[in-house]
């Protein structure tokens, strides 16, 4: 079964949730859903409907109601007793704010990760990196698009870097909040304007910085990291939104030509 956006577009395949081989019946939907709002295959402001989303998984109100009520904690979704759940949406000022609480809690996390890293901690770091330079950023195909493993390879090494730090608490907030910055990185990619983001702080600086427990270095080249993207976007985003709304709409010219049922998320 294959669903669509707010927009028409043609989604990934949903699984019966009967194919799902580990976690909770939740789990699974909250996983699911949160991946595609991250890589904005479901895009800002599309409504989720419970009973389409039930339909889709074959199962019942109360799983799938408590998975959008985690990905509303998570920031991920908006509640209201009008338009029921809808994907969060996006605005300059929520961009500069996010930025901002991520810099401060990264700030914190990687002075912690760098007093209490050991040496499991170092080569975890280091090969993260290596696992991530191996891999090319953007699929070869006439078009670039991201490549889903370097994504994933991206926050792993990112993850590594504040692993140490011993509050699990402030970990989880830092982690939120690099799922909600991705949301705006996977925006701008499909509007294929991701290329632009080429930030001057390179991830081989800041790994040699930690592994060097040159805490101030470190610190400041991972906040520049963070604050050079969010620039880049906010220099480009009324382009790079026009590109996205374009683009989406054309995919839901070419979906609207497809057969088989749908879940239509908006």
């Amino acid at each position: 079964m294959e669903y669509e956006d707010s927009y028409g577009m043609h989604m990934k395949t949903v699984p019966n949730i009967k194919d799902l081989q580990s976690g909770t019946v939740t789990s699974m939907i909250h996983a699911k859903l949160r991946g595609d709002i991250i890589a904005a295959a479901l895009g800002p402001g599309a409504r989720l409907k419970i009973n389409e989303i039930c339909s889709a998984y074959s199962v019942g109100l109360a799983p799938v109601r408590e998975a959008l009520n985690r990905l509303a904690q998570e920031g991920l979704v908006s509640h209201s007793d009008h338009k029921g759940f809808t994907v969060a949406g996006v605005s300059k000022e929520d961009l500069e704010d996010l930025t901002k609480a991520r810099c401060w809690i990264s700030e914190i996390a990687l002075r912690q990760s760098i007093a209490a890293g050991d040496d499991q901690w170092e080569e975890h770091i280091v090969v993260s990196f290596h696992r991530m330079k191996r891999m090319n950023r953007f699929n070869d195909n006439g078009n670039p698009t991201p490549n889903p493993d370097w994504e994933a390879g991206h926050r792993n090494f990112h993850s590594s870097l504040l692993s140490a730090c011993p509050s699990r608490r402030l970990l989880e907030y830092g982690e939120e909040l690099f799922s909600q910055a991705d949301r705006y990185r996977s925006l701008a990619a499909m509007a294929n304007v991701s290329t632009m983001f080429r930030s001057t702080t390179s991830h081989q600086e800041i790994m040699d910085a930690v592994l060097k427990r040159d805490t101030e270095l470190a610190v400041n080249l991972l906040l520049t990291h963070y604050q050079e993207t969010c620039r880049d976007l906010l220099n480009h985003w009324e382009n790079a939104m026009e590109l996205w709304r374009d683009s989406a709409r054309n995919r839901a010219l070419a979906s609207s030509r497809s057969k088989g049922g749908t879940f239509r998320a908006g």
